[in-house]
């Protein structure tokens, strides 16, 4: 559910989005899964400050946060943190999509340079979410003439999540 809703989001159909992203968030919690609670709580978050509802953002991206550190990623706590500092900063994400802007610097990235500053600017492009949502993108939408290149970005994606 958490996937599709990613995917709505990138799509800009923000109530498609929040409707499945609901959905993942509520069965996570139903399951007890902490993991699968604090994914769905950080892409819910992300949903309400592209659409201008920092109040519930920052909600779920504090409830988000502490499961990690309590499940002990660090790496995403941390990027969770990063979101938590730009909404309480008062740099909405509202003001661009920050997917689609962290998806288009994934396009333009031509070097393993360009995608660590990619990265650097957007942490969340790490993420198993992230990654499967342009592995989809790349499946359903990118034209067989571009995916090649597409696959190699994400392939340099990949290489610097091991690094």
């Amino acid at each position: 559910m958490g996937s599709i809703g990613g995917t709505y989001m990138l799509l800009g159909n923000m109530q498609k989005a929040k409707h499945f992203l609901e959905q993942a968030l509520t069965i996570s919690k139903e399951l007890n899964d902490a993991m699968s609670v604090a994914n769905a709580s950080s892409r819910l978050a992300i949903m309400y400050a592209e659409t201008g509802d920092t109040k519930n953002a920052l909600s779920l991206a504090q409830d988000a946060k502490h499961l990690f550190v309590q499940i002990g990623n660090k790496k995403k706590a941390e990027s969770t943190q990063q979101f938590i500092d730009q909404l309480q900063g008062g740099s909405s994400p509202a003001q661009s999509n920050p997917i689609q802007s962290a998806f288009e610097s994934f396009q333009r990235a031509k070097s393993s340079l360009e995608m660590e500053n990619a990265v650097r600017n957007y942490p969340f492009m790490v993420s198993n979410e992230f990654i499967q949502l342009v592995e989809r993108v790349i499946k359903e939408q990118v034209p067989p003439e571009h995916k090649s290149a597409f696959e190699q970005r994400l392939q340099t994606l990949r290489q610097l999540i091991k690094k």
